[in-house]
Order: structure tokens, then sequence, then C-alpha cells
């Protein structure tokens, strides 16, 4: 029972010593979970996995990479875009236009708050404040 218990011990220690890439299989990941799992927050840097991912998928255009890099965003981006440079939005509205639906979206970083704008796929406007 003992040896058993050392034996299973020591598989939990092998894997949890393997890196944070053991297990995942980003080809089983929503569009939308590889989107908002672009930056790693805490570290504050790109995950290449997840951008090579999406890549292969096409879902963001290939145009867009250089902003996503520098978390930023522009006017005409596609809202796959806007996603996957800022992440998960904290607060999303939707808001009937005369000429269709605006998605608006509220980011937040420490102290400052972002409002994007998205009509047809695209940013229409942004706004800090």
């Amino acid at each position: 029972m003992t040896r058993l218990f050392f034996i299973s011990l020591l598989a939990l220690l092998l894997l949890g010593c393997s890196g944070k890439d053991f297990g995942r299989d980003l080809s089983t990941w929503s569009d939308e979970r590889l989107l908002f799992s672009v930056w790693d927050k805490k570290a504050d840097v790109i995950d290449e996995q997840v951008v090579e991912q999406i890549q292969q998928r096409g879902i963001v255009p290939d145009a867009e990479w250089s902003l996503i890099r520098q978390q930023s965003i522009a006017e005409g981006m596609s809202e796959s875009g806007l996603m996957a440079s800022l992440g998960k939005p904290d607060r999303t509205s939707i808001i009937s236009t005369w000429d269709g639906l605006q998605n608006d979206y509220v980011f937040i970083d420490g102290n400052t708050r972002y409002k994007v704008s998205v009509k047809k796929g695209a940013v229409i406007s942004q706004r800090r404040f």
C-alpha cells in the first residue's frame, strides 16, 4: 500500500513539473477560447502556441498580427482581432441602430477603461474614458 502511494506521488510530481503545456490540446479549444488566451495577462507575454493555432484556423486576418502583438487596436480591425489583442471584455452590450446591430465592449485595465464599438464584424470606434 505504501509503495502504491509513493508511486502515485512520484507520478503527480513528474506531471506537475512537466511544464504548462502538459495535456493542452489546442486543437480541441473553441475559437473564442483561443482568442481570449492569446495573452498571458500575468506574465504580459503572448502565447505563441495559441497564435499558431489561430493562424492555422484563419480566425484573425494576417495583417492584424502586428497590432495584436502590441496589444493595440484600430478602426477597421476585425472583431476577432480585437478579442485577440485585448482579451475578454469586462462588459458587453448590443445596441440596435438604424443600419443594424452594434456590439459595444468595455475593457478595464487598472484605472483605464476603453469602450470599443463593433458593427458588421469590424471595429468602428474606440475611446478611452
